[in-house]
């Protein structure tokens, strides 16, 4: 655990979907380079938004979900993932991973009607294209790599006019995608995808709420034994097993509050007592919930 840095926060809107949240209030995009180790468990939680997401590897490796299956992105690679794909990173080898990110809505670069409707709009709703995996040893993709690494350094320095430099460079990146991706079919098995995309949306909807595996089964208008058999074969874990993940996580960022007990973050996470809760934080995290707080909160304050 890195106690110099605070877990990823992860918040959805009623649809499930992420809520990204953007560098700033002037543009849809989000840079930021990050580690494996701000994650529970070296694993990001699985889900979803509208906005294109791009990572580039700088140190390490990371295997990359996407919609039920698996790629390992080592260092110098990438991988582009389309809008309303089921995704998130993690680490197999259990070692640290360094890593870009760049995600931003496709309605920067959708300046006008013919340009959304020729060249953005058919690219994101490609059933063809959900992911790309960008190979340094191909010219084009690693154009697309050196792109995402000048576009973070843009947005990250914010000198007077970055946001035309920005939109300058998304235009010519976008560009490099729709000629070479475009007509390509990068087609994955999506069996499953959409129930379990609902089942998914309903648990990081209803987590604070006492929730069954009948409910999260009916979510997805699924048998339970289809439910757990789609949470074993796509998140090798059970449906329970997410909910608990999901429910750690918002716990770690209540628990930066020193104003709420223990207790309080434990009910208001969606844990019926505060014994099973610390009993679980220990055994997944390696410490208590409150060994966890000081990290944060060094003063002690309760």
């Amino acid at each position: 655990m890195n106690p110099s840095n605070k877990f990823i926060k992860l918040d959805v809107l009623e649809n499930s979907s992420e809520i990204v949240h953007y560098d700033s209030g002037n543009m849809p995009i989000r840079t930021k380079r990050s580690w494996l180790s701000y994650f529970q468990n070296l694993s990001a939680v699985c889900h979803w938004h509208d906005d294109v997401e791009f990572i580039v590897i700088l140190q390490g490796e990371m295997t990359y979900f996407v919609n039920g299956e698996k790629y390992l992105l080592q260092k110098g690679m990438g991988i582009f993932v389309n809008s309303g794909q089921l995704h998130y990173g993690f680490s197999e080898s259990g070692k640290d991973c360094e890593f870009l990110v760049l995600l931003f809505h496709p309605e920067l670069i959708s300046a006008n009607a013919h340009i959304e409707s020729e060249y953005v709009l058919p690219f994101i709703h490609n059933h063809n294209c959900p992911l790309i995996v960008f190979d340094p040893h191909i010219p084009w993709k690693m154009e697309s790599i050196q792109f995402i690494k000048d576009i973070f350094d843009v947005c990250q320095r914010k000198e007077k006019g970055y946001e035309l430099s920005v939109q300058s460079l998304l235009y010519s990146f976008w560009l490099v995608l729709y000629k070479n991706a475009m007509h390509t079919d990068n087609r994955i098995k999506k069996i499953g995808f959409t129930e379990l995309k609902a089942m998914i949306g309903f648990i990081q909807v209803n987590y604070s709420k006492k929730v069954s595996l009948e409910k999260i089964s009916q979510a997805g208008a699924v048998s339970r034994s289809k439910c757990c058999q789609l949470f074993k074969d796509k998140l090798q874990m059970s449906p329970i097993q997410y909910l608990n993940k999901f429910r750690l996580e918002k716990s770690m960022e209540l628990l930066q509050d020193p104003s709420l007990s223990i207790l309080e973050v434990a009910h208001d996470s969606g844990f019926s007592g505060a014994s099973y809760y610390t009993e679980l934080f220990h055994r997944e995290i390696g410490v208590t919930p409150s060994e966890f707080r000081m990290l944060y909160n060094p003063s002690g304050q309760k």
